[in-house]
């Protein structure tokens, strides 16, 4: 797909001071829900932060920044080069640190996480809850130094993203696009007896969104706004495998959500998602999603994930090696979903973290970082 810059709509800003970028983050809440400070915290919940050093960085998870593998065959393979090679790091990553854990995780999606918090290549890109996080990320050269030569000669960023919106869309993806009925056959293909047609499992999605998706207020009281559309992938796939002998009639008889196994199938099982650059198309986009608190570090860096589909290309990649489209903010699903700050002042903008008690080794709470800190600072 030849991005056309007229489909993408991101608003961005630039703010050379702390006061600055808290001023831009209340200017998104009034755009996402207008001026009324308690309709925009009912209605919005919390957005997600990622700070990067380089602008030019783009939303892309480790493992799709390589060469794009590329699929030209006539058949749909569910298992594919990209399918083995995060296969083979989770199970290297799992053998050699599993001695190393004080709290081991549960399955596959657990380790997964896991694996993108100490910088193996993973599907998952982070997010953090908190704001002051990602800056602190972002400015990380001019807060921790091992050298004076250790700044930086480019302007770093903060991306901001509305995690709920995000979701809505990709769930209003899976229930009204012509494109996903493949995909929704794909998924019960294994299930060959099934004989579940798509566009009836795709009209359920349909009208039952408050049902699938979000959950009704119920008389006078509404569910937590903060629960609302971000599921945690962890938790789905053990309830997945508890079933998993019956799961096939659970689905029909609709005891088993049909979005959380589409969820399950393609950010999970990392079934194919295949894309033609050449045709103007949408496609499956990435999915906000919460999951549980495997380290200190995790817990202190608020973390939160995007994940990404298997994304395979059907032809070579217009222009590079990597199918660049399918960074977030190429997107046109998740262009109106985020929001970038350019960081033009990141030393002014480290000296005001400073000044409010924020310190570089506070991200990672390790003893080495606070040495770098007291020689470095």
């Amino acid at each position: 797909m030849e991005i056309s810059w007229d489909d993408i709509k991101i608003h961005r800003w630039g703010a050379s001071s702390l006061g600055e970028v808290i001023n831009i983050i209340s200017a998104i809440s009034d755009l996402e829900n207008g001026t009324d400070l308690k309709e925009q915290v009912d209605k919005t919940g919390r957005l997600w932060f990622r700070g990067c050093e380089n602008v030019s960085y783009m939303l892309l998870p480790g493992l799709q920044r390589d060469k794009t593998e590329i699929f030209e065959g006539s058949t749909t393979p569910r298992y594919l080069e990209s399918n083995l090679r995060e296969e083979m790091r989770l199970q290297h990553f799992q053998a050699r640190v599993y001695h190393l854990l004080k709290t081991v995780p549960d399955n596959t999606i657990g380790w997964q996480e896991l694996e993108q918090h100490y910088s193996n290549r993973t599907r998952y890109l982070d997010w953090s809850e908190s704001a002051i996080v990602s800056l602190s990320f972002a400015v990380r050269p001019y807060l921790v130094q091992t050298s004076k030569s250790a700044q930086k000669d480019f302007l770093p960023c903060l991306w901001v993203l509305n995690p709920r919106s995000l979701n809505r869309k990709g769930y209003q993806y899976f229930s009204a696009s012509e494109n996903s009925r493949q995909l929704i056959i794909q998924a019960l293909s294994e299930f060959p007896d099934m004989h579940f047609d798509a566009t009836n499992f795709q009209g359920e999605l349909s009208k039952n969104s408050d049902l699938f998706f979000s959950a009704k207020k119920v008389g006078s009281r509404a569910d937590n706004d903060e629960m609302e559309g971000i599921p945690c992938l962890s938790v789905l796939h053990d309830l997945a495998s508890q079933t998993r002998h019956n799961l096939q009639n659970l689905l029909k008889q609709k005891e088993f959500n049909p979005y959380y196994y589409l969820l399950l199938r393609y950010y999970a099982d990392g079934l194919p998602v295949f894309i033609d650059e050449s045709q103007e198309e949408d496609f499956l986009p990435p999915l906000a999603v919460l999951q549980p608190y495997h380290s200190i570090r995790i817990k202190e860096q608020k973390g939160v994930f995007t994940i990404f589909p298997n994304y395979i290309a059907r032809t070579k990649p217009i222009g590079d090696d990597v199918l660049t489209c399918t960074a977030m903010e190429n997107q046109r699903i998740c262009s109106s979903c985020l929001y970038h700050i350019q960081l033009n002042d990141p030393e002014r903008i480290a000296y005001d973290l400073l000044n409010i008690g924020v310190r570089g080794a506070d991200l990672y709470s390790e003893i080495d970082e606070y040495a770098r800190e007291i020689e470095y600072r």
